[in-house]
């Protein structure tokens, strides 16, 4: 097994595609890009293993998937399997747009640049030579703020500062590149249930903090002064994992496990552990038993009581029945919010005696293609917290499901859906998945093919029903419309501006209940519109306007 081989081969093929790009093509290449950076993470991370002292498998297989156990739990290596984790879906079932393929390699960079740093320095192999050749795609007018930042970071006088601490939920964590070097823009809030998205704070570090949980945050007040303005910042200078004992407590509820809310050594540990590792609940809850053992015992090292432990190993022991897909979802975040959407205070026959609300099924059966109670997950929480193997049934509908409600396309061909194999194993299990009341007439929800299209049977229920009412409203048109126009049109005052929409608005609705007003912009839409709101001036109306 020549692992360096196998990197120098998928470098070089990467550093073509990166030489190559043009503005017309960017997001081609990005594409065929992709479909090598699982191999080539997976290879960095076995070498790293092996150095370490890591003993290879019988398999190659084997030793990969070791190298990549053994890098989520270095905190200084977490990074490369958080890498591997984003590459799961678009290296093995997805063939990404071009459009999608390039912001995938935008969101990359990040672990791109990390891995160059860390080989070169490690094991003295030059590797993404060319990395920045690759467009960003960055305002320029922002490099000089970003380096007055980077500069406050590095050099903040921390001996005379004066800091204040606080519990937030982290939403966003953006890369900031400057000269090599990586600092992240962060948007947080106060962790609480109450928090809005207009009282959300930002502040900048060199620190790659978790947005999966609550975070202990230790900040600093200072400023930037950019082209003679001086403009306040805040800087993160520490932070601690910490997530709220309330949200513990409510999770261990629906298990039926009654959970002090105190913060003991068990808590200690565990926020530690995920801090270190940089790695979620579910993921942890995952790891083979052996992996899984050792990660309890570092819990309940030094603790007097093991409370918490307890949960996780009940849990863990529930993730393969009915049931286990919602625990992994909660876990990723454990927000009370959404926790206590789901709670009920029965137990649930359908999801294996959880106390679970009965409409959290449909999530647990297809994670990838329903929510939650009052909930929509996204995507990227889904993925980071059920394993996709076995739910590419789901994806398929999902696919069709968005291409219906965003994209407009009723059916989709099945040229679009080639990616994804023989459909029809995936259409029966979709189907056969389904909870029964999304099986009911007036509700179906089962995937059905028509000459190789494929719809979702509500989907298509739903535009026959809305066109055979407008088939019907347009049957016949208003009682005495035109003479009501034409009184209109002679009152004192009123002025229409061509004779064009003076002949339209008699006509409008005299044989029909329905109307179409289109045009090139600047026509007049809006002014015949507004027409049409005078003439109905006593009449209740409400306006939908859908614009470019």
């Amino acid at each position: 097994m020549n692992f360096d081989q196998y990197i120098i081969n998928c470098d070089i093929y990467i550093c073509s595609c990166i030489d190559q790009l043009k503005a017309d093509h960017r997001g081609l290449l990005s594409q065929s890009i992709l479909g090598h950076l699982r191999n080539f993470v997976e290879h960095v991370s076995a070498k790293i293993y092996l150095a370490a002292g890591g003993v290879p498998a019988a398999t190659e297989y084997e030793t990969l998937r070791k190298a990549n156990s053994y890098v989520m739990k270095c905190g200084n290596l977490n990074f490369i399997a958080k890498f591997h984790d984003l590459l799961q879906i678009s290296a093995s079932h997805y063939t990404f747009d071009p459009e999608s393929s390039e912001r995938l390699m935008l969101k990359y960079y990040e672990y791109l640049l990390r891995i160059k740093q860390y080989m070169k320095g490690r094991f003295g192999m030059e590797l993404l030579h060319n990395l920045y050749l690759f467009p960003l795609n960055l305002d320029p007018a922002f490099k000089i703020y970003h380096e007055a930042i980077a500069y406050r970071i590095e050099n903040q006088d921390l001996k005379n500062a004066v800091t204040h601490t606080g519990k937030f939920y982290i939403y966003k964590t953006k890369p900031i590149f400057v000269n090599d070097s990586i600092y992240y823009e962060v948007s947080f809030s106060r962790a609480n249930e109450h928090a809005s998205k207009f009282e959300r704070l930002i502040a900048f570090t060199k620190y790659e903090i978790t947005s999966t949980y609550a975070v202990d945050l230790r900040l600093v007040s200072t400023g930037i002064s950019v082209f003679g303005v001086k403009m306040p910042i805040s800087i993160i200078i520490d932070w601690e994992v910490a997530i709220r004992a309330c949200e513990l407590k409510n999770f261990a509820k629906i298990l039926n496990i009654s959970l002090p809310p105190n913060k003991n050594k068990e808590y200690t540990n565990l926020m530690a552990f995920i801090k270190q590792s940089g790695t979620s609940l579910p993921k942890l809850l995952t790891l083979p038993f052996d992996e899984f053992t050792q990660f309890i015992e570092y819990v309940k090292d030094g603790a007097a009581v093991h409370n918490l432990s307890a949960m996780l190993t009940e849990c863990r022991s529930r993730i393969e029945k009915a049931g286990g897909n919602v625990l992994l979802y909660l876990l990723y975040r454990l927000n009370n919010k959404i926790i206590k959407k789901q709670y009920h205070s029965d137990a649930c026959d359908l999801l294996s005696e959880l106390y679970l609300n009965i409409k959290c099924v449909p999530f647990d059966r297809m994670p990838y293609k329903f929510s939650l109670v009052r909930h929509n997950p996204s995507i990227d929480d889904i993925l980071a917290s059920i394993p996709i193997e076995g739910h590419k049934h789901e994806l398929l509908a999902r696919h069709i499901t968005v291409n219906t409600e965003h994209n407009g396309i009723l059916y989709t061909s099945q040229e679009e859906l080639i990616a994804y194999g023989d459909m029809q194993p995936l259409v029966d299990a979709y189907n056969a998945n389904l909870y029964y009341k999304h099986k009911l007439e007036n509700n179906n929800l089962q995937l059905e093919c028509w000459n190789g299209y494929y719809y979702i049977q509500k989907y298509e229920d739903n535009v026959m029903k809305i066109l055979q009412r407008l088939k019907e409203l347009s049957s016949k048109g208003i009682f005495s419309y035109t003479h009501t126009v034409n009184s209109w049109l002679s009152k004192p005052g009123v002025a229409v501006d061509s004779d064009e929409k003076r002949k339209a608005l008699k006509e409008l609705f005299s044989n029909s209940r329905v109307a179409l007003v289109y045009g090139a912009a600047g026509t007049g839409k809006s002014t015949f519109i507004n027409y049409i709101s005078r003439i109905f001036g006593d009449k209740n109306k409400i306006y939908l306007a859908n614009t470019n």
